[in-house]
């Protein structure tokens, strides 16, 4: 599959009210740094 056509998705393991996912903040920055971490690895940076 081209890389064009791949997305990653930050919804997931985050609930959209507080008490469906009880998630730290701390463990949110971790999530969203792999996040970002696997998209610059699998697309780089912006020019």
């Amino acid at each position: 599959m081209p890389m064009e056509d791949l997305a990653l998705s930050p919804q997931c393991g985050f609930a959209s009210v507080l008490q469906g996912n009880a998630i730290s903040w701390d463990d949110q920055r971790r999530k969203l740094e792999l996040l970002v971490d696997t998209a610059r690895k699998a697309w780089g940076t912006a020019a």
